[in-house]
């Protein structure tokens, strides 16, 4: 098997315990990793239900049933924005940006962080940076 082989089965695990972890993270929180997923891309800067659409790779449509339930929960809300009343502008709601910073402080144990020293983990990070642009 090749280097690149075994890196890639590898990253293949680690994306295995990855989706492992977030879906406890959101299971934690009583959400699904869809709407976990919808929230973050809020909380990360998706000021618009566009923007949010393209970071999640799907339609307007789409994007706004996920929406739908989250407002319905409390945990985002959408406004007309003043000066463009067709742009639609998001938010996480208190309630929402509780949960985002609960998951965000649960992030390292649950995808084992933790086990790494300072130094692995910002090796880690470097090469996880050069790869996530290629």
């Amino acid at each position: 098997m090749t280097e690149e082989a075994k890196t890639c089965e590898a990253l293949l695990a680690v994306l295995g315990r990855l989706k492992l972890a977030l879906s406890t993270a959101a299971d934690m929180h009583g959400l699904t990793l869809t709407q976990m997923h919808t929230m973050y891309n809020i909380w990360h800067g998706a000021e618009t239900m566009g923007q949010l659409a393209g970071s999640v790779h799907c339609d307007a449509s789409t994007a706004t049933g996920m929406v739908d339930r989250l407002i319905a929960q409390n945990l985002v809300t959408r406004e007309s924005c003043e000066s463009d009343r067709r742009t639609k502008l998001l938010a996480l709601t208190s309630k929402g940006q509780k949960i985002m910073d609960d998951i965000m402080a649960d992030l390292p144990a649950l995808f084992g962080c933790k086990q790494l020293s300072d130094h692995e983990q910002q090796m880690l990070r470097s090469l996880l940076e050069r790869i996530a642009v290629v």
